[in-house]
């Protein structure tokens, strides 16, 4: 603004900002993607698709012809040339990146839409290059003038900051045992991000700078992108059967189903789950309960927040002990293999029926089934157990192998490729079971870092639209 350059960008940016939340309005509510995504929780009704598109095209043909009538209004200087050894450029390069982002997002969300299935490493393969880029632009653009700077004042402003950054990336690179290549790049470009904005915070404090709500923006991101990095390589999960009253030892823990209480007058439903460390006890209550408008059960996690860590306990199935067959259960990865009791079990792919995606958008049953491959002995089984959902519904129907004695269903799936198979033994059928919950308890360490650096790019936030504000 100050600069009176690129007026009309910002302008042109700040629509497509809001159009883009309308849009994933629309991805979620109007139900296009209601067995696609977790996210979607609606059904599919044509009123509701109806009325969100009618929104959707109303501000994004609005908002282009006011732009362009508007056009000629907005005063802004050209720009004849960009200097990439400028502030200027590398704001302008940065914007860039985050409009590549931005588009990748888009595709990966929308492609659902047109029966393509898009898994969360399409979004860290893309983004992981680009992120990096952008670690790198905000630490290198506070030494740099608004208009150029040579190459050699540059070079003399980052020595020192490039080099602290790239002892204590090799320090934590051989702390943690980083030897991915791409790992530890991204690890040094956060790194160097946090050390440059650091400089530049004492150096603002020193002279009294009134910026300093750059580097705490900049500070939060770096630590932030750290938090995401080790909390990342470092979690763990698992999926633990809890039958009631039974301590289960996991790490340095002991886990018991101590029973369902339900919540005073409402209909959820809390599952104790006690968490003992040493002589600490700890109760998680995940919730369930039924949800009428969307017609499905809903689970709520518990999340236990340590210092050094948060605990999520989130529940997958439920069994009173009524059912006469014990089941046993197998996460499994695609294209992954476990042994399970002298059986090689390995997740093939997904099965999509022709018509899955006029399912999808009619909110129909969509039947997937997963191809399963067993070997045991010198025998190799295929499989293909099927799993029907609906709103309101969810059906495994199983397959027997009566060579093994065992039935194998699919409990539960999503679509970044995991499935948890349950497998039983059919000679134990009749047997009395105990009341247990299954339950993915996930250890997510260093996760501080994530909420302090989302408290500073708050603070940094705050203190700009403040300072703003005065400027009025």
């Amino acid at each position: 603004e100050n600069e009176n350059i690129l007026l009309k960008t910002c302008v042109f940016l700040l629509i497509s900002i809001y159009i883009t939340v309308i849009y994933s309005t629309f991805l979620t509510r109007s139900g296009v993607l209601s067995q696609a995504s977790v996210h979607s929780f609606v059904s599919s009704e044509n009123i509701v698709y109806l009325f969100l598109l009618f929104f959707l095209l109303l501000f994004l043909f609005g908002s282009i012809f006011i732009f362009i009538r508007r056009l000629g209004s907005v005063k802004t200087h050209l720009i004849n040339s960009i200097n990439f050894f400028s502030r200027n450029g590398l704001i302008l390069i940065g914007t860039i990146f985050l409009l590549i982002s931005t588009l990748i997002i888009f595709i990966g969300t929308s492609a659902p839409i047109l029966g393509i299935s898009v898994d969360t490493k399409f979004y860290d393969k893309m983004n992981l290059p680009l992120i990096i880029l952008i670690s790198i632009i905000c630490g290198i653009s506070l030494y740099l003038k608004w208009h150029s700077s040579s190459k050699n004042y540059l070079y003399k402003k980052i020595l020192l900051p490039f080099f602290l950054s790239a002892i204590l990336t090799t320090i934590l690179s051989f702390i943690v045992n980083f030897i991915n290549v791409n790992v530890i790049i991204f690890l040094f470009s956060s790194v160097f991000l946090v050390i440059t904005n650091f400089h530049w915070l004492l150096k603002s404090l020193r002279n009294l700078s009134s910026r300093i709500d750059v580097s705490f923006s900049h500070i939060g991101l770096g630590l932030f992108l750290l938090g995401v990095l080790a909390t990342g390589f470092y979690t763990k999960d698992f999926n633990v059967n809890l039958k009631k009253d039974k301590e289960v030892g996991l790490l340095d823990y002991k886990i018991k189903f101590s029973g369902v209480e339900q919540i005073e007058d409402t209909e959820k439903y809390k599952l104790n789950v006690e968490i003992k460390r040493k002589d600490a006890l700890i109760i998680a209550s995940p919730t369930i309960y039924f949800n009428e408008f969307a017609n499905d059960f809903y689970i709520e996690p518990d999340v236990i927040s340590e210092l050094a860590q948060d605990i999520y306990i989130a529940p997958i199935s439920y069994d009173n002990g009524e059912k006469q067959e014990e089941i046993k259960y197998l996460t499994l990865l695609k294209n992954e293999t476990k042994e399970f009791q002298g059986m090689q079990i390995k997740f093939v792919s997904f099965q999509f029926p022709s018509n899955s995606q006029q399912s999808m958008m009619n909110s129909d049953s969509i039947v997937i089934g997963v191809e399963i491959k067993i070997h045991f002995k010198k025998n190799t089984y295929s499989i293909t157990p099927i799993y029907t959902s609906k709103v309101g519904r969810k059906e495994s129907k199983p397959v027997i192998i009566e060579d093994l004695n065992s039935s194998f269903s699919i409990i539960e799936l999503d679509a970044s490729g995991k499935i948890i198979l349950g497998i039983s033994d059919l000679s134990k059928a009749g047997i009395i079971k105990d009341e247990q919950l299954l339950v993915e308890i996930s250890f997510k360490p260093f996760i501080i870092l994530i909420w302090s650096g989302a408290g500073l790019i708050l603070a940094g936030f705050i203190y700009s639209a403040i300072k703003k504000y005065n400027s009025i």
